[in-house]
């Protein structure tokens, strides 16, 4: 996580030698994390397929799908579906970057690693840990576990239509982003304000 970036800025602010910031990010799962991922409803994953392109996909579940099996390991009861760019994706070992996010309470934990699955469900040995800051987060409640909700169909096109952009543009969205040159990970960002969104073909 710690990149030439981070680095750089550091330096220019003349911060003094020493770990700061994601350096002193480590691999292990604090118990008050461990209970946070216990009760989480939806997990957002991030990950390169095979051409080396970064999705983000959502996972789901009943409180308990994802949990802490150890201080460096998370299970998740839960992959990919079909039709998802990832499916399939970690019956390799691969880099992983999760968001588990409360949008109710506005609370969220990440966790960087190394995901495969095992059998219907993924296993990541961590390598960072760490939790954000609430701010731009938007308060939301979760619809209840037996509520019914409608799925389209899967759509996969080379360019965003207008409709598209226009719900980009008015979305609050949770979304990956490009990972950093020799970063080994695939960075997220958790939006907030409509006006933090757009879609590249919308910026002038």
């Amino acid at each position: 996580m710690l990149h030439a970036g981070e680095r750089s800025v550091q330096a220019r602010a003349s911060l003094p030698p020493g770990p700061r910031g994601s350096a002193v990010v480590g691999a292990t799962i604090p118990p008050v994390a461990a209970e946070f991922l216990g009760q989480q409803r939806i997990l957002l994953l991030g990950a390169a397929d095979e051409a080396g392109a970064v999705w983000a996909s959502l996972l789901t579940g009943t409180a308990g799908f994802v949990a802490a099996a150890d201080e460096e390991t998370i299970v998740v009861d839960a992959l990919p579906g079909a039709g998802d760019p990832l499916e399939g994706a970690f019956a390799a070992r691969r880099d992983v970057g999760l968001l588990a996010l409360d949008p109710a309470s506005r609370r969220r934990m990440r966790a960087n690693g190394k995901a495969r699955c095992d059998g219907g469900r993924m296993v990541v040995n961590t390598d960072q840990v760490y939790s954000n800051c609430p701010k731009y987060i938007q308060p939301r409640h979760l619809a209840r576990d037996d509520a019914e909700a409608a799925r389209g169909p899967i759509v996969v096109t080379t360019g965003l239509t207008a409709s598209q952009r226009r719900w980009i543009a008015e979305a609050e969205p949770s979304s990956s982003r490009p990972r950093p040159p020799a970063s080994g990970r695939t960075r997220r960002t958790g939006a907030g304000s409509r006006a933090l969104s757009r879609s590249p073909t919308m910026v002038g």
